[in-house]
């Protein structure tokens, strides 16, 4: 509900932290399909910090961060593709992610 509230509202910035963190896979990836929506034809920008790689995918930018510090800059320019390195150092819990939409 949070999100849907956020969204609607159509705002020049979105701040989300964990937006599909309790969510189902399904309702994860619509979700995501909003947000990047609103990106692309809204001129929103969405800053979004998760755990997901998943998530991540969606990102034209994926910034690591280990200890509060940014240690990879991953620019994807909407490919919705995380390379493996990047997924896999995710997965071990060595980094967080913070995932930017243009």
């Amino acid at each position: 509900m949070a999100i849907a509230r956020a969204i609607v509202k159509r705002p020049e910035l979105l701040l989300c932290d964990e937006p599909t963190g309790a969510l189902d896979a399904l309702t994860a990836e619509s979700i995501m399909r909003l947000i990047r929506h609103r990106c692309d034809h809204d001129g929103t920008a969405a800053l979004l910090a998760t755990h997901d790689p998943a998530v991540a995918g969606w990102a034209d930018r994926v910034v690591y961060l280990r200890d509060g510090v940014p240690t990879f800059v991953y620019n994807f320019l909407g490919t919705q593709r995380m390379t493996t390195a990047a997924k896999e150092a995710l997965l071990k819990g060595k980094v967080k992610l913070v995932v930017d939409f243009r």
